[in-house]
């Protein structure tokens, strides 16, 4: 969903959409990952062995393990400890 939409804000030039959706699909890069190893551990029966997982309030960027000052993708300084 998200490459449709980032192509029609290009088309249309309007640049806080484009910052929005592509900040969406770099988050979604993360997710994506994360999700993979949790349908791993569901089909071996087993839970998802996790460190700490922060995430920027501002772009949802997820991070497992240490957190960043600021989020790498928006570098908003809110990333909530999960």
């Amino acid at each position: 969903m998200c490459p449709t939409y980032l192509a029609t804000a290009k088309e249309q030039n309007e640049k806080a959409a484009i910052a929005t959706m592509d900040r969406a699909l770099q988050a979604e890069k993360v997710h994506s990952k994360l999700y993979a190893r949790a349908n791993e551990s569901a089909a071996e029966k087993q839970d998802l062995d996790l460190a700490t997982v922060f995430v920027c309030e501002t772009c949802g960027f997820t991070i497992e393990g240490g957190t960043p000052e600021k989020c790498p993708i928006c570098g908003g300084r809110h990333l909530r400890k999960f």
